[in-house]
C-alpha cells in the first residue's frame, strides 16, 4: 500500500505539468511529507516482498488480458498448489472467468474440488509418460460430485468410447490429437458426433 501512495504522490509533484508545488500551501507539505514516507517505507521492503509484489502484479495483468480476449482459463493441477489453484479461483470468479483445473490423479482432484473448483477436467495423458489411458476418466469420475461440470481430455478416438463416458457422468470432451492426427478431420468429428 505504501508502494502505491508512493507512486500517487510521485506522480502528483513530478509527471503533473499542470500542479506546482508552492511553499504557502500546507497541502502541499502534507503531500510531500506522506510522499518522502512512504518512499522510505517502500526502499526498506525486502526483496521477497518486492518479488511477491511484482508476481501478484504480473498475475493480476495475466488475468486481466484474458478478461479481455478470452471466457476460460485452464489451471493444471499438477503445476499448482492447492492454494495457488483456492486463489486463481477466487480471481477468475472476481472477473467473470470461467476456469477449468484439470487434474490427473486422486490427489489433484481433491485438491481441485477443496479450491471449489466448478469445471473439472480429467486429462487422460500422463504429463510425465505422455501415455493416454482412459480408465483415469473412469476411475475419476466416481468422485466428481454431480453439481460440477466434468470434462474429459485425451485419448477420445470414437464415439463408443464417448457413450461409455457420458455414462460415467462426463458432460463435456476435450478433443484434439485425434483430429489432428486425421487425414479427414471433419469426418472424424462427424463420427465421434
Amino acid at each position: 500500500m505504501s508502494s502505491v501512495a508512493a507512486t500517487l504522490a510521485f506522480n502528483y509533484f513530478f509527471l503533473e505539468p499542470r500542479l506546482t508545488f508552492t511553499i504557502a500551501d500546507p497541502h502541499n507539505w502534507v503531500a510531500l511529507f506522506a510522499f518522502l514516507a512512504t518512499s522510505i517505507v517502500a526502499s526498506r521492503l525486502s526483496t521477497e516482498t518486492k518479488r511477491r509484489t511484482q508476481e501478484a502484479v504480473e498475475r493480476q495483468r495475466d488475468l486481466e488480458r484474458l478478461y479481455t480476449f478470452g471466457r476460460a482459463i485452464l489451471l493444471i493441477g499438477a503445476m499448482l498448489k492447492s492454494a495457488e489453484i483456492k486463489s486463481f479461483l477466487d480471481l477468475t470468479r472476481e472477473i467473470k472467468l470461467d476456469a477449468l483445473v484439470e487434474v490427473h490423479d486422486e490427489r489433484e482432484l481433491d485438491e481441485a474440488l477443496e479450491a471449489g473448483a466448478e469445471i473439472i477436467g480429467v486429462n487422460n495423458r500422463d504429463l510425465k509418460t505422455f501415455d493416454v489411458n482412459l480408465n483415469t476418466s473412469f476411475r475419476l469420475s466416481q468422485k466428481i460430485p454431480d453439481d460440477r461440470i466434468f470434462v474429459v481430455e485425451s485419448g477420445i478416438r470414437c464415439k463408443s468410447e464417448m457413450l461409455e463416458l457420458i455414462d460415467a457422468g462426463a458432460d463435456a470432451f476435450l478433443i484434439g490429437e485425434s483430429l489432428i492426427q486425421s487425414s479427414d478431420p471433419e469426418a472424424t468429428l462427424r463420427g465421434l458426433l
